[in-house]
């Protein structure tokens, strides 16, 4: 695959008007050396596909260890689904489909352990998360995470502490014996388990450092990240229109809402499952906290190694509304919800189309 594609003349125009432009040509430009590099370069966004597949499945398997009622798992399976930003990094070849996944499958798998702790479960758990570790550094949150696990299961389990520990012990070193060999080869190259101070020296260009308390993280941060895990495309430069991040808005506000006002209710739902959600999802949240310290990045996808929580929790907050008007939105509130976000994808696609049909004007 040639990647070297032309410069867009249109991107680097003086004033701010060709940020509006594509970064690159990508029409009429032959990226392939033969046919059989085109079939797999398609075959590999297919498999990046699949993986985003799977991690749908598993959010829905994972709302499943909350409430039972199918619509409350395809509510929560659906918001991972549809969302835009997700289906664009599905559909591309890059290291965040299969981090998320085995993120994904780690909390699953750290799921299982919980409601029914065994060697097997123990196992698994490992596995994804030497996977997850071998993938990206943003799966790091996932250490601090199946530690709790483990360790409120055997405060919780008295008589058996001595077989969740040896379960615990397992998971750990299975994990350990999958991702130490990066981390130990990054320490011997780069003298710096995490390679981080290769990356400030390869690319001093992008170091930013600031202080929690500047003023970047209200005024730049929270709202530019929270649009792009809604979805901001082509290099961070293309918006959807403006009601589409109020929708995201306003369905995150009635979750809030619903959860504060399921922890406020009587509910047999395991509140250590609910916890253990909210972890994640915060641990993942100050993990690309920290990255900011050094970077300026505020990029969504960061979030979707946690993305199946954060579907999961914001579900069970809408689902607190669907007896609300006399139970009638509980008939139409997956439905419905799906029908907008489904819009919300069309008008992303076609954001998109007429952002990158541009590029033809290249030389105008």
């Amino acid at each position: 695959v040639d990647l070297l594609p032309v410069k867009n003349r249109r991107y680097e125009a003086p004033d701010a008007a060709g940020r509006h432009f594509p970064k690159f040509l990508h029409r009429d430009v032959e990226m392939f050396a033969a046919g059989s590099d085109q079939t797999m370069f398609y075959l590999l966004r297919g498999y990046s596909i699949a993986l985003g597949a799977l991690t749908v499945l598993l959010t829905y398997a994972i709302a499943g260890m909350i409430r039972s009622e199918i619509w409350f798992q395809l509510l929560a399976a659906a918001l991972v689904a549809t969302l835009p930003q997700f289906l664009f990094i599905s559909a591309s070849i890059n290291n965040d489909n299969l981090v998320t996944l085995a993120s994904t499958a780690t909390i699953y798998a750290a799921l299982r352990f919980w409601r029914r702790p065994s060697m097997r479960g123990a196992i698994v758990m490992g596995l994804t998360l030497g996977i997850a570790l071998l993938t990206k550094k943003s799966a790091l949150f996932l250490i601090p995470a199946v530690g709790v696990i483990v360790a409120a299961l055997w405060v919780r389990c008295e008589p058996d502490r001595p077989a969740v520990a040896r379960s615990g012990l397992i998971a750990i070193g299975i994990a350990a014996l999958l991702g130490a060999p990066v981390f130990i080869r990054n320490q011997i190259v780069y003298g710096d388990p995490l390679g981080t101070a290769m990356e400030r020296e390869t690319l001093p260009e992008l170091v930013d450092e600031k202080s929690l308390w500047s003023p970047y993280w209200l005024e730049t941060f929270l709202p530019r990240l929270a649009e792009s895990f809604v979805g901001v495309f082509g290099w961070m430069n293309v918006w959807l229109p403006p009601a589409v991040y109020l929708v995201y808005l306003a369905l995150s506000l009635f979750a809030l809402m619903g959860l504060v006002r399921w922890a406020s209710a009587s509910s047999s739902i395991d509140r250590w499952v609910v916890g253990f959600l909210f972890m994640s999802a915060v641990l993942c949240f100050a993990g690309v906290v920290y990255y900011n310290l050094t970077y300026t990045q505020y990029q969504g996808r960061f979030l979707f190694p946690a993305i199946a929580p954060i579907a999961t929790l914001v579900a069970l907050g809408l689902w607190q509304w669907r007896t609300a008007a006399g139970g009638r939105v509980q008939k139409l509130l997956v439905p419905g919800l799906a029908i907008v976000l489904i819009a919300i994808d069309v008008v992303s696609l076609v954001v998109q189309w007429q952002f990158h049909y541009r590029a033809g004007q290249y030389l105008a």
